[in-house]
């Protein structure tokens, strides 16, 4: 029998990959003006949750306890704006592109994001959402009809 596809999460190396990038985000986030007055209230520790499970879901990473609705559930309580989501999801695309994952790994990982975030938040998320099989944009292969 062979192997099974391993998702982002292991295929980039597991615990030592989402500790990076959960470390360089919740920094920004706390420390950066525009993103800090969204944290206010919330413990480092708080925030450093959130973001595990946040980028967790986004590597497909699952265990006995994680709950895909959960971040979600957590960043809707913050009432991000379009720009503050977008900022959000900009640091997090570095960070993984930082960190070693390939272009086409970071977009499909962004795109997990998008699609919850799409169902939990109440941000008009504009970005077009591809599936996360193909990792390609497909407006910008498809062919004009001749």
């Amino acid at each position: 029998m062979a192997d099974p596809i391993p998702n982002l999460y292991e295929k980039y190396g597991g615990s030592p990959l989402l500790t990076k990038v959960v470390r360089e985000i919740t920094t920004v986030m706390l420390t950066k003006a525009s993103l800090r007055r969204i944290f206010e209230g919330k413990s480092t520790h708080e925030v450093l949750t959130l973001n595990v499970e946040l980028i967790a879901l986004a590597l497909g990473h699952t265990t006995s306890k994680h709950n895909p609705e959960l971040p979600m559930l957590g960043y809707a309580a913050l009432n991000l704006s379009l720009q503050s989501y977008e900022e959000v999801i900009g640091m997090i695309r570095h960070s993984l592109l930082a960190n070693g994952l390939q272009s086409r790994d970071a977009t499909i990982a962004i795109n997990v994001i998008d699609m919850h975030a799409k169902t939990h938040l109440n941000v008009p998320i504009t970005r077009h959402v591809t599936s996360p099989f193909s990792g390609v944009d497909r407006r910008r292969t498809a062919r004009k009809p001749e």
